[in-house]
């Protein structure tokens, strides 16, 4: 691979990746929630809570359980390069910054998984094209603003390479590089972690069977099996109650028809850029994909043997056409429940797959390529890829970007986002749902504005002094019966209330309002009520710490072990 080649292709992927620090994130579709979230992240470490669950400033003041249920990931790491930068970044910028970084982090990550099969420079070329590649970067970071999904890029060439060296080697390197791919991917997305999984399992059975010698292959699939597990077990802090407790918030928010966006539809509203953009690029790979077969049986012609390299491009070439197939409506029961695929909203997100299939695919393709004229063309045709791609991408986001001033993009000011409206489906449960995020918002805009921190609407009672710090309330209330009190939060699992004698008081939700209530006794009282962790994010506190304790018993063990075999 020529030196030249090589440094004009980082400096393009360089271009490619620009927008993020000169502009940062601009508008675009989930930015917004993405904002909102950085801030209460932010907001709540300055008051002391290093990992918010229950975010009270969002919803206009009325709180939100966005970060309880919504994976952590990609907003932690806004937080610490907004701390790393002693705050002096805008917002916006931050989220950027970390948008490069992330793209940096992708092609870290996938360089070692494409080294194991060639050479260091076309090494480095391919992965730079997976982290600029058009998904990953324009449709889903330019796009979309899909921040979670984007951290999920990076931990895929992990949870392959971490595969592959346990089941090789069966030593901690690989262990650990499994376990740290796996728990970051669940912690990032986890619709992303879903659509993986099948194809991960392939190919560790393609590995096992075919790169293994018979004597090794259960200890080997025995050792992935219980990292895989403890690595799932080790997100429990997260995964537990956000699985337990998503019915508590307006989960039919999340319910989406998948079958309604098979990207063939696109030809009957053609005016939708966003998937006339899906649909060529899902053409598009379908021809590599297609190209690449080609290669793959011109090499089994040359070999017959069918090799773990051709077997492993075989279920390269499966993935990417299986995943075109399914975009394009076949096989739909697969996106019906009770399938576990019904969660995924969107079909166009297998293009994270396929993009994935198609980059490793061509990874071993030319490994397995013995002749120097298959290998050159491969080459060849590699090259024309990236030109076309790198020059589509570059018309799309200089047409993105031209118009928009360097500082001060215009969507921090937006209501949305100065309220922390966050999506509809993290409203309280049975929220009737209207046109927009605000118009959802609007019957419960009396609560967020008002005065004081809590209310009384009987006449029984009245309220002497109430005052209110993050998700801790304290009310003072004289009442002549039992009066019905609402605090300035919406209900969810966790409140709870005692008295100045330290009685608890039950908590529950107001049917009308949605907001947090309790019935205040009759007389005198003072009442501190706050958010306090649930039983599921107790016990899955305790989980994420037993997996973590297991996890540092297998490496010392793993380590311990290669130690007695090869003795210094």
């Amino acid at each position: 691979m020529n030196k030249r080649l090589t440094w004009a292709y980082v400096g393009l992927a360089c271009l490619l990746l620009a927008p993020n620090l000169v502009h940062g994130v601009r508008e675009s579709h989930d930015i917004k929630f993405h904002l909102m979230l950085f801030l209460s992240w932010r907001d709540a470490v300055e008051l002391g809570t290093l990992y918010p669950r229950w975010l009270p400033d969002q919803l206009h003041g009325l709180g939100s359980p966005a970060l309880l249920i919504y994976p952590p990931m990609a907003s932690a790491f806004f937080v610490l390069i907004d701390f790393l930068t002693l705050h002096a970044l805008a917002p916006g910028r931050v989220l950027g910054l970390g948008a490069l970084l992330l793209s940096i982090a992708s092609a870290v990550t996938f360089y070692p998984w494409a080294r194991q099969h060639i050479s260091p420079r076309l090494a480095l070329i391919v992965a730079l094209f997976y982290a600029t590649a058009p998904y990953h970067l324009n449709l889903d970071l330019y796009e979309r603003g899909a921040m979670a999904e984007y951290t999920a890029f990076v931990w895929i060439p992990l949870i392959f390479l971490g595969i592959r060296t346990t089941l090789q080697k069966g030593g901690v390197r690989g262990a650990a590089l499994l376990a740290i791919g796996i728990s970051a991917l669940f912690l990032s997305h986890l619709l992303t972690a879903m659509l993986i999984a099948p194809l991960a399992f392939a190919y560790a059975l393609i590995c096992l069977c075919k790169e293994l010698p018979a004597n090794l292959r259960i200890q080997r699939f025995v050792l992935v099996t219980v990292t895989t597990i403890l690595s799932v077990g080790l997100t429990a802090f997260y995964l537990l109650p956000a699985m337990l407790l998503l019915p508590e918030a307006n989960s039919g928010g999340l319910a989406r028809d998948v079958a309604t966006t098979n990207i063939w539809l696109v030809l009957q509203t053609l005016s939708d850029r966003f998937w006339i953009k899906l649909l060529l690029l899902a053409c598009a790979y379908l021809v590599f994909f297609l190209y690449l077969s080609a290669q793959t049986w011109r090499n089994w012609r040359q070999q017959r043997v069918l090799g773990a390299a051709t077997t492993l491009a075989l279920m390269w070439i499966v993935s990417g056409i299986l995943c075109f197939a399914l975009m394009s409506g076949f096989f739909p029961f697969i996106f019906h429940r009770p399938s576990p695929f019904a969660q995924i909203q969107f079909v166009f997100r297998l293009l994270t797959v396929m993009e994935f299939s198609l980059i490793s695919l061509f990874v071993c393709c030319v490994a397995g390529a013995q002749q120097e004229d298959s290998r050159a063309c491969l080459l060849k045709m590699g090259a024309i890829v990236l030109l076309l791609m790198s020059a589509a991408q570059w018309v799309d986001i200089a047409g993105r970007f031209h118009n928009m001033p360097i500082v001060a993009p215009p969507f921090q000011n937006n209501e949305q986002v100065k309220w922390r409206l966050s999506p509809i489906e993290y409203f309280p449960a049975g929220t009737k749902l209207g046109k927009s995020v605000q118009e959802t918002f609007k019957p419960f805009e009396q609560y967020a504005i008002a005065n004081q921190p809590a209310f009384i609407v009987s006449d029984k009672g009245k309220l002497v002094e109430a005052s209110r710090k993050g998700a801790r309330f304290m009310v003072h209330s004289i009442t002549t019966e039992p009066t019905l009190v609402m605090i300035q939060q919406f209900y969810f699992p966790g409140w709870k209330a005692v008295d100045e004698h330290g009685r608890e008081i039950t908590v529950f939700r107001d049917v009308t309002s949605r907001l947090t209530s309790y019935v205040a006794p009759a007389g005198e009282q003072t009442i501190v009520i706050e958010r306090v962790p649930t039983k599921q994010e107790h016990w899955g506190n305790i989980i994420s710490l037993v997996a973590l304790a297991l996890l540092i018993i297998q490496f010392s063990f793993l380590i311990r072990r290669r130690a007695v075999r090869y003795p210094t």
